[in-house]
């Protein structure tokens, strides 16, 4: 059965902020970040001014979730994050009940600095665990051990009053069904509202992609990442999760306010080096470059570039995200050839396709498979 699919209006949005350091480099990361944080102070000051230059885009909008991403956001300070925070009060209509989430490591979430940061205001934490097994940590090159993982959640299981998010990657050279099964078992031990479990993938320039190529690193087959995908959906729905976006699960009322914003077409203003943003007709994406973005903003200059969206990214956008989520594409809005019609009734008879009489879902099967058949229902671009 569906669950209500969620509804946002152009009178609100999201903000995202880009905090750009890390105290190490995963190997499979390719987010803009640096692993030197000498320039913290003048980073979250420029955030600040970012914020400030920026509100009149936001002027008639209610700020329903702020999302801190990364990068790790919890190598700030409480200090730091609460003058992001009171920028955001100042300069910003914040609804009354905003979802504000912050990316953390296991290793930074102290039952202090956990208190500490739900009494500045953040009431949602989404933490980068990635793994229960100490030989894949080393090989991602992570900062934190699984035993840090451990002390972390049992902490937020005492604690009760913050809501949070675990993060795991599968598909690793080291991701047997054994070790995956691991993972997902000592899930099962928490309560944790929601579950992003993302499948491992190479991304040009890091450390993971070179290894590949010079033969140091043999990736998993596709079968594989197949069958551990469909392990993930199999075990977590047993355990009352819904499988809402590709790599998404959550309790019954739990989704990311925040991503489903994304997925769902919402308004968001991004700040920080790196950072992108969507009004509906314009998307724009700040320098990522931490030396050019302080730069920048040292001459209250914002270090943008814009791209006016035609009619048919729109639509494109539109239907790569539909199809990633459990609520797929409304049937109204399709635009379909005749050739796209014959290629929806085979993925039909081939069960990677449901269609109801309101909307266009992708099967289980089928989301594994989502980037293929999403590009075969695009339109071409006019010329």
């Amino acid at each position: 059965m569906m669950s209500n699919i969620p509804q946002y209006s152009n009178d609100s949005a999201g903000i995202y902020i880009h905090i750009p350091f890390c105290r190490k480099a995963c190997h499979y990361c390719d987010f803009h970040f640096s692993t030197n944080t000498t320039y913290q102070d003048e980073m979250v000051d420029a955030i600040c001014l970012e914020l400030k230059l920026r509100s009149k885009e936001l002027a008639h909008t209610k700020i329903e979730t702020i999302y801190f991403g990364g990068g790790t956001p919890s190598v700030l300070t409480i200090n730091q994050l609460q003058s992001i925070l009171q920028t955001l009060r100042d300069n910003y209509s914040i609804h009354p009940q905003v979802e504000i989430t912050l990316e953390a490591n296991p290793d930074d979430l102290s039952a202090d600095y956990i208190e500490l940061l739900y009494k500045s205001g953040i009431n949602r934490l989404s933490i980068g665990i990635q793994s229960f097994d100490e030989s894949e940590l080393k090989w991602m090159n992570r900062s934190h051990t699984v035993e840090q993982s451990y002390i972390a959640l049992d902490v937020l299981e005492d604690l009760h009053f913050i809501d949070y998010s675990i993060d795991l990657i599968f598909g690793s050279p080291l991701c047997t069904d054994e070790v995956w099964s691991k993972n997902i078992e000592e899930i099962s031990r928490y309560r944790s509202p929601h579950l992003s479990c993302y499948n491992l993938t190479v991304e040009p320039n890091t450390v993971l992609h070179h290894s590949i190529k010079s033969g140091q690193v043999i990736p998993l087959e596709d079968d594989m990442h197949a069958a551990l995908y469909q392990l993930t959906h199999d075990t977590l729905t047993s355990l009352g999760y819904e499988h809402y976006e590709i790599s998404n699960y959550a309790r019954p009322g739990s989704y990311s306010r925040h991503n489903t914003g994304y997925w769902m077409g919402n308004h968001y203003l991004g700040i920080g080096p790196g950072a992108h943003s969507y009004n509906g007709t314009e998307r724009s994406w700040n320098v990522s470059n931490n030396a050019l973005y302080l730069q920048s903003l040292k001459l209250h200059t914002l270090p943008s570039e814009v791209e006016t969206l035609t009619d048919t990214d729109k639509y494109n956008e539109s239907i790569m995200v539909g199809l990633r989520t459990m609520w797929g594409v409304e049937r109204k809005r399709l635009q379909l050839t005749h050739g796209q019609e014959q290629y929806v009734e085979a993925m039909i008879s081939q069960k990677l396709v449901v269609v109801t009489p309101e909307r266009l879902v992708l099967s289980e099967r089928g989301r594994f498979q989502s980037d293929r058949i999403a590009s075969q229902l695009f339109k071409e671009a006019s010329l």
